[in-house]
């Protein structure tokens, strides 16, 4: 994440193209400027990067963006101008870097410990506004007007609130509606509902017992028993009818592509099966048949340098560089034989928020089905912290083994296996957890990645670790959630 940056000054982002890493062109690398805050509020490591689309050793400014004219517009159940419910996280993120002079302020929050079990927020700071997105699927869930002083809104024609000055309740009861409100002790605000749309009014604690209580049914001179109305200090936009539980569109009611978020199923043959798109992609396609079956990549990446080619049996006599298809709307790169032009390996993107990537690529909902490839042995019937040999560690950034303890005795030594039923298959997902694909698969010795920062930056992300098990490559964050999976042949 990172703090936004007035200057429009142009810089590239080169990023790793190893054979155990990711590829994506530097001139697609699409950084959105974001303050990083931890779920506890505290401030992360800044940034400021702007891609730019030229070539090495070029700048170009950056064309400033006119800030929208009018105000934004409400529409209930669906949208805040051109915020839409249910938009990706990464279309949201793409406005917005391509509008940062309006912009200038936006703060992302996030659990990194527990990445899918908060919503992801983004804050547009500046508007008063608040995006609140699915930390699974990664949609706008959510759209909370936190500060109406901030922002000029209007609905169905009509102006509800210029900047400087929030709605009181009279005005707004005219111009949206009958409708019910309840009072909520917990929050000591009195809730105006509407379809799709939530207003909130502060009641003064002095004034709480003389309160209407209850559901019932307002009118639109509706005061304090002192005469005084209410002031607006929420409004939120959200689909259904429930506030407490709101849902997420169907994709055809929102800015979202008919295949977003389809599952990608990896089948016994490695093949890549879209199960919307009814497409299928083989190892060994040539780059016409991925063209035809996919369409034409969102951008082509080419490897400038490979660090595994020494250790190839087979060294060229002519070294060409192999080359990525980046398909970010799918969240997939295929990755392209230099001299066959075949493709030898698939990168599926998790989006992960805290990665490195994020949000260039759309979430790969990818299902990979694996056989358990621990063979049934004492060590591994006994229980987890009897087990054998050493188990890799993730502490912080240091990636680090440590040797279980050996506790076999001759009774465990006996016990016949020979008989025992073939070991069961695991489903993988973009959601599953490191410490579950282990017990699976098994583990190798990690590798760890660092990806270079831009020119005179820090990189706020820190490395990822690499392991290696049954024809894939997983990366693997510090909090234990997988950013990509790299599936290739064994004779690659």
């Amino acid at each position: 994440a990172f703090q936004s940056s007035t200057t429009a000054k142009a810089r590239r982002c080169r990023l790793m193209a190893a054979e155990v890493g990711t590829a994506i062109a530097p001139d697609r690398s699409q950084w959105l400027s974001l303050r990083a805050r931890s779920a506890c509020g505290s401030l992360g490591p800044k940034f400021t990067s702007q891609a730019a689309r030229k070539s090495p050793g070029e700048t170009q400014s950056r064309a400033l963006s006119s800030p929208p004219i009018g105000p934004y517009h409400i529409v209930p159940n669906r949208s805040l101008g051109p915020f839409v419910l249910g938009m990706p996280i990464g279309a949201v993120v793409r406005r917005l870097s391509d509008q940062y002079s309006t912009y200038r302020e936006v703060n992302l929050t996030y659990s990194s410990a527990s990445p899918l079990q908060m919503n992801i927020v983004i804050d547009l700071v500046s508007l008063g506004v608040q995006l609140r997105f699915d930390p699974v699927s990664q949609r706008l869930m959510l759209i909370d007007i936190y500060d109406p002083r901030k922002i000029s809104l209007a609905y169905g024609g009509a102006i509800l609130c210029t900047p400087g000055a929030a709605p009181k309740f009279a005005e707004l009861y005219l111009k949206l509606g009958i409708s019910r409100g309840k009072y909520v002790a917990t929050r000591k605000q009195y809730l105006l509902r509407y379809p799709g749309l939530a207003c909130w009014f502060p009641v003064p604690l002095e004034k709480e017992l003389q309160y209407p209580k209850g559901d019932v049914e307002l009118s639109s001179n509706f005061t304090f028993p002192d005469g005084t109305s209410p002031v607006l200090s929420n409004l939120c936009i959200f689909y259904g009818t429930d506030y407490d539980a709101p849902g997420l569109p169907p994709l055809s009611e929102s800015s979202c592509a008919p295949h977003y978020f389809e599952e990608v199923i990896i089948n016994k043959d490695l093949d890549l099966e879209f199960t919307v798109q009814k497409k299928k992609i083989h190892f060994g396609d040539s780059s016409q048949d991925v063209l035809s079956e996919l369409g034409p990549p969102d951008d082509i990446f080419y490897k400038r340098e490979d660090k595994m080619r020494i250790h190839a049996t087979k060294q060229p006599e002519l070294p060409c560089a192999d080359y990525f298809f980046n398909y970010f709307s799918l969240g997939v790169d295929i990755l392209f034989d230099a001299h066959q032009h075949t493709a030898k390996k698939f990168v599926l993107h998790t989006n992960t928020v805290g990665h490195f990537d994020f949000p260039c690529y759309t979430k790969c909902n990818f299902r990979i089905q694996v056989m358990n490839s621990v063979a049934p042995t004492p060590a591994t019937l006994a229980p987890p912290l009897l087990r054998t040999g050493p188990r890799p560690l993730l502490a912080g950034s240091v990636v680090d083994t440590q040797p279980g303890p050996v506790m076999l005795d001759d009774t465990m030594a006996s016990v016949d296996l020979s008989d025992r039923p073939p070991p069961p298959s695991h489903m993988v997902g973009p959601e599953t957890k490191w410490d579950d694909i282990v017990d699976a698969l098994g583990s190798s010795r990690p590798v760890t990645m660092k990806r270079p920062p831009a020119p005179n930056t820090a990189d706020p992300f820190g490395p990822t670790a690499l392991y290696c098990c049954s024809n894939m490559i997983f990366e693997v964050l510090s909090n234990n959630h997988i950013a990509t999976v790299t599936v290739f042949q064994s004779d690659s």
